[in-house]
């Protein structure tokens, strides 16, 4: 039954064939061999059918000792130790899909390095399994692995995301057990997840352990501003850029972190309609060279149509080298805000003519600002909506609103 694998993995199968002959022979089965083989698997059987072999083989139940162990390179060929294949046969289950053997793996084998979990608890992310990495970083503790400065992050980015905040803090405790409290990573990724299940006083006591300890970064300030923002404390948040901007600086840091810093405040000023904090960020943006960035660009126009400054918004608007339709829609729903629905509309058709892709914000922009304009302008909009949607399966939108329009 070993060698009746399926016709997707024939040629695994006949490859397989000859080192189980090979070894009949008396020939040593080097893990190379069957690195070399998982590589080739493309399906679940195929890849059960190896690791079978392999352990029959008793390679990946070889003494702590042994894996240490720096052995010399068979002739003409490259050295596999029993750790890097014990890490193929997960990669390869878990590249077939096949998460529950992979764990099987994991638990059976020892000592089972983090990095073989870590994959597996990265898979369950991924693909939106949330509560199972949480379940999988558990188990990895019961089975004797003691968690690195990638497994936390992972872990608390799931239960940030689930949210579950008696999770989160139960791994907040482990940190403080393991050493962690002073890895800049990790205590992010803990300040990162407080913000997501709204604690964020708890965020707030992290980051200052953060600041006290002199370890904090440009993602240790982007998370606790962006953490304030979502809390409705945009006063807070506007304070927090301030002090970011004249302190980190001095830190090691990059466009992409500048970037989001830009981003995530932006929403603090729209919430306040403080037009003047806006300008004097959209100048901090110049002066340091992210202002002509499509994220930023976009939401500049964004927050200037909010604080009621649409000359300000299409000045950023035209500026723009490329627009996507983050760029013209934030214009359409900024025109249709401020009342000028001649404008917003007249946008729309621009949108058309440059063969934008329309979605759901584009058309509700134009519906709501057109059923407050009862005139014959608003008719003619109507129709021509009504002979545009069909296109763009959005017909159920403009059927919606259609009786508001008379």
């Amino acid at each position: 039954m070993l060698f009746n694998s399926p016709k997707a993995a024939k040629r695994i199968g006949v490859k397989f064939l000859s080192v189980a002959s090979a070894e009949c022979f008396g020939r040593d089965i080097s893990p190379m061999h069957f690195a070399s083989l998982l590589k080739e698997c493309s399906s679940v059987s195929a890849v059960r059918q190896i690791h079978q072999k392999i352990i029959a083989s008793g390679l990946l139940s070889c003494p702590a000792s042994l894996l240490s162990v720096s052995l010399p390179p068979l002739p003409s060929h490259s050295y596999v130790s029993p750790k890097s294949l014990g890490t193929g046969v997960v990669a390869s289950y878990l590249a077939c899909g096949a998460t529950s053997d992979a764990l099987s793996v994991l638990e059976r084998v020892t000592p089972s390095p983090a990095v073989w979990w870590n994959l597996l608890i990265r898979e369950h992310i991924k693909e939106g399994r949330l509560d199972r990495a949480i379940g999988v970083s558990c188990r990895m503790l019961r089975a004797g692995t003691r968690p690195d400065h990638f497994t936390l992050p992972y872990t608390l980015k799931a239960c940030g995301e689930l949210p579950s905040y008696r999770c989160g803090s139960t791994f907040h405790g482990l940190i403080c057990c393991n050493g962690f409290e002073s890895n800049v990573f990790v205590c992010n990724a803990l300040v990162a997840m407080y913000a997501r299940c709204g604690a964020l006083d708890d965020a707030s006591l992290v980051f200052d352990e953060i600041t006290w300890r002199g370890i904090d970064d440009v993602i240790s300030w982007n998370s606790i501003v962006a953490a304030h923002v979502k809390g409705n404390n945009p006063w807070t948040a506007l304070d927090l850029f301030s002090k970011m901007s004249t302190i980190v600086h001095e830190k090691a840091t990059n466009e992409r972190s500048d970037i989001i810093s830009i981003v995530n405040i932006l929403p603090a000023c729209a919430s306040l309609k403080a037009l003047p904090k806006t300008k004097e960020i959209h100048s901090y943006a110049i002066r340091n060279g992210t202002f002509p960035d499509a994220f930023v660009c976009n939401a500049l126009i964004d927050t200037y149509a909010k604080c009621g400054s649409m000359e300000d918004a299409v000045k950023v608007f035209n500026t723009m080298e490329f627009k996507d339709v983050v760029s013209w829609n934030a214009m359409v729903s900024g025109y249709s805000q401020s009342g000028d629905f001649e404008a917003a509309f007249e946008l729309f058709k621009n949108m058309r003519k440059e063969n934008i892709p329309l979605d759901v914000i584009t058309w509700s922009a134009v519906i709501s600002g057109a059923k407050f304009y009862h005139d014959h302008l608003s008719v003619v909009c109507v129709r021509f909506l009504g002979s545009t949607v069909s296109g763009y399966g959005n017909s159920c939108i403009l059927s919606e609103e259609m009786p508001s329009l008379g």
